[in-house]
């Protein structure tokens, strides 16, 4: 009987903790995106108004809270996948057509370092959730970029085998730590720190959860210098072509 009360008392605790987060969640996200909006109205009327430092910061003050509201997003999508309220929104849409806008949105941080990136990939339909399936492209692809020497590449490339599409991003950048590479895909597992960089250590775990609910695998081959993020949706083939956006 003794554990029957406890149990109960333990799911209540859990739903109301469960409901403050997400009403917390959501009232944080509510004002960050009205000053986000804020923010890009006075960048779009600033030319003629702000000295160049100024517009340095409303360009810094302007990432930062895009960033908070990426992150915001990751926690809450995170918690709702932990807690099986997120349902998957299935289609049929073209894998490699997503790729390549993924591709073409990263391309400004891209040549900011100078990297070109390279796109190998299987012109197919696949049937999936395709605003999940583009967080996990974009994130792998900023992670690549955001990581990757100057003056360098990243491969990107999609291919299939029997039974699953592959899709792997490779760049060439500092060695990932061993433990760090084992544990990549846990939560708050981050090679930031090493790199200068921020990070929570949410985007690769969410991405975890993105594409095991749709019945595939996410992993890291690390070597060295060249670091590999490859994950599969179950899937089939085409036609093969290479594109090359720098």
């Amino acid at each position: 009987m003794g554990n029957i009360l406890k149990t109960g008392v333990n799911t209540d605790i859990e739903q109301q903790k469960e409901l403050f987060l997400s009403t917390l969640l959501h009232d944080i996200k509510n004002p960050l995106l009205a000053q986000i909006a804020g923010l890009k109205f006075l960048k779009s009327e600033a030319d003629n108004i702000l000295n160049k430092e100024q517009k340095e910061i409303l360009d810094l003050s302007l990432e930062s809270s895009e960033h908070l509201s990426e992150l915001l997003l990751s926690v809450l999508s995170i918690y709702k996948f932990e807690n099986g309220v997120i349902t998957l929104n299935k289609k049929y849409f073209e894998i490699d057509t997503l790729v390549e806008i993924c591709i073409k949105e990263a391309l400004l941080l891209a040549r900011n370092k100078n990297v070109s990136v390279s796109f190998c990939g299987a012109k197919k339909s696949v049937y999936a959730d395709e605003e999940q399936i583009k967080r996990v492209v974009e994130n792998l692809l900023i992670n690549a970029v955001s990581y990757c020497y100057e003056n360098s590449s990243i491969n990107v490339e999609i291919k299939v085998n029997d039974e699953n599409i592959v899709l792997s991003f490779e760049n060439y950048s500092p060695e990932i730590p061993k433990l760090t590479a084992e544990n990549m895909f846990e939560k708050f597992v981050s090679s930031g720190d090493r790199y200068a960089k921020t990070s929570m250590g949410l985007g690769m775990y969410l991405s975890r959860k993105i594409i095991e609910a749709h019945g595939g695998r996410i992993w890291l081959e690390a070597c060295a210098e060249k670091n590999k993020f490859i994950f599969t949706l179950p899937l089939n083939l085409q036609k093969i072509g290479r594109v090359i956006f720098d």
